[in-house]
């Protein structure tokens, strides 16, 4: 992860159009080919705040830490989440150095911590799970199928579902991977949702209603059938 430093406020009128930037220091094997992009058209928006964590800083580059709380206080609770934890699925932070910066920043920041942190592998996976958990769903993060696959998680005991987001499944490997674990899960008559990052980011209530509409026809398959939900 790479969290980039602006050096003036926007009510000085300054606007940063290109933060995304990878430190000449940081180690190849972290940027694993990837390209670094801004979350948005829109200028960064900039603050002021003192490093909580000094030592870990570069030059230009504010620590993972003051990164993380600037981040924490400026997004809603669930994309503050989804932040925690890709900092823990990255391993730019441990568990104790988020529960630290959690400590330092207003009274229910620590709210934000939840039985999913840190078991999402991307963000948009993130946001996923904890509104179908919102919505009344049981999620299982990252489920493994009979040793057959792991998936990105189980809804209610009868519906596997992954997280599509392209840039990570853009190789053949991947894509074949994927298709793999789609074959396994409908040999043991579970049936896959996969929707993409712009469908859970864009269409949140279309995915919604699509997904319960599969739940809840894959329940009735397994009471007819006598099964029980799978994984208890």
């Amino acid at each position: 992860s790479v969290y980039g430093v602006a050096a003036a406020a926007e009510s000085r009128g300054v606007l940063v159009t290109n933060p995304g930037v990878w430190h000449p220091s940081l180690p190849a094997s972290k940027r694993r080919g990837r390209t670094v992009r801004s979350a948005s058209d829109a200028p960064a928006r900039v603050h002021w705040t003192s490093d909580l964590a000094p030592r870990h800083a570069l030059d230009w580059i504010v620590s993972p830490q003051a990164a993380l709380a600037t981040a924490i206080r400026c997004m809603g609770a669930e994309h503050a989440s989804a932040a925690i934890d890709s900092v823990l699925h990255e391993g730019v932070l441990t568990r104790r150095s988020v529960d630290a910066v959690l400590a330092s920043l207003p009274n229910g920041a620590t709210a934000l911590v939840d039985r999913f942190t840190g078991t999402p592998e991307s963000g948009v996976e993130s946001l996923f799970i904890r509104r179908m958990s919102e919505a009344g769903f049981h999620i299982a993060s990252q489920f493994q199928l009979a040793g057959f696959g792991r998936f990105d998680g189980i809804i209610d005991g009868c519906v596997l579902f992954e997280i599509d987001g392209r840039s990570f499944h853009s190789g053949s490997d991947e894509f074949f991977a994927d298709r793999d674990r789609t074959l396994v899960g409908q040999a043991f008559g579970v049936p896959i949702v996969r929707p993409s990052a712009r469908h859970v980011l864009e269409d949140w209530p279309t995915t919604l209603a699509a997904v319960a509409r599969t739940v809840a026809d894959a329940k009735i398959v397994r009471r007819h059938r006598g099964l029980p939900p799978i994984g208890g």
